[in-house]
C-alpha cells in the first residue's frame, strides 16, 4: 500500500504534471502562432488591446451575464470553477507535492477552508451533471467526454474529502491512492480536453478575438477594427 501510494504521488505525479505543463505550453504556442498569422493576414498590426483585455476579463468573470439565462447552471458553473481552482492550487498537500516534483511552492490556506470549498464544489458538480442529464439544452451541448470529466472530478473531490475525515469506509491509504490517481488523470487530460480552458482561456480568447479582426479596409468598409 505504501509503495503504491509513494508511486502515484511521486513518479506518476511528476510524469502527469510534466504532461500537463508541456501540453499546455504546446497549446499556448499554437495560440500565439495563430495570433501572429491573424495579425499578418489582417495587414494591420494595430489591435485594440484594451478592448480585447476587457472582453476577455468579462468572460473570465461573467458577473454581468450570470443571471441572464439558466441562472442556477450559471451560478453553479462559476462556483465550480472558482472553488475547484482554489482547492487544487492552495491545498497544502498539493503544494508540497509540486515542491517535491519541480522545486517551487507558494502559500496555502487553512484545511477547514479547503474542506468547505470541496463540499461546495461537489454540490456544484452535481448541479452541472443534473443539468446535462435532465435538461434538453444541456443534453444537446454534452457528449461522453463532458460526463466523464465531471465524474472524474467528482471522484477526485469525494475521495480527497473522505480521506481527510475520520469517517472512512475504506482505508486511508486506499482513498488517497484513488484521489491521487484521479488527480493524475485530470492533469494528463488538461492539454487534450476541455480542462485546458482552466489555464489557457485568456490566451485562447485573445487569439479568437484577433482571428475575427477584419483586414484594414476590408469587408466592413470602414478600415477599422471589429471584435466579435
Amino acid at each position: 500500500m505504501n509503495d503504491a501510494l509513494s508511486f502515484v504521488t511521486g513518479p506518476l505525479f511528476s510524469f502527469s504534471i510534466a504532461v500537463a505543463m508541456l501540453g499546455a505550453l504546446r497549446l499556448v504556442a499554437i495560440a500565439i502562432i495563430d495570433i501572429a498569422r491573424s495579425m499578418e493576414t489582417s495587414g494591420d498590426l494595430k489591435l485594440p488591446w484594451k478592448d480585447i483585455l476587457l472582453e476577455t476579463t468579462s468572460w473570465m468573470v461573467p458577473l454581468g451575464r450570470i443571471f441572464a439565462t439558466r441562472r442556477l447552471f450559471s451560478v453553479a458553473s462559476l462556483m465550480f470553477h472558482v472553488t475547484l481552482l482554489v482547492a487544487i492550487v492552495l491545498h497544502q498537500d498539493h503544494i508540497l507535492m509540486v515542491k517535491q516534483a519541480v522545486g517551487i511552492s507558494w502559500p496555502h490556506i487553512d484545511r477547514y477552508v479547503i474542506h468547505v470549498l470541496t463540499v461546495v464544489c461537489i454540490l456544484c458538480v452535481l448541479v452541472l451533471i443534473s443539468f446535462r442529464l435532465f435538461k434538453n439544452s444541456g443534453r444537446a451541448l454534452s457528449d461522453g467526454m463532458d460526463y466523464f470529466l465531471l465524474l472524474l472530478i467528482l471522484a477526485a473531490l469525494i475521495s480527497g474529502l473522505v480521506a481527510s475525515k475520520g469517517i472512512n469506509p475504506f482505508s486511508h491509504g486506499t482513498m488517497l491512492i484513488i484521489h491521487a490517481l484521479c488527480g493524475n488523470a485530470i492533469l494528463v487530460l488538461i492539454p487534450f480536453s476541455r480542462l485546458g480552458h482552466f489555464i489557457l482561456y485568456p490566451v485562447l480568447w485573445t487569439a479568437s478575438a484577433i482571428a475575427w479582426k477584419f483586414p484594414a479596409g476590408g469587408e466592413n468598409g470602414t478600415g477599422g477594427t471589429e471584435i466579435r
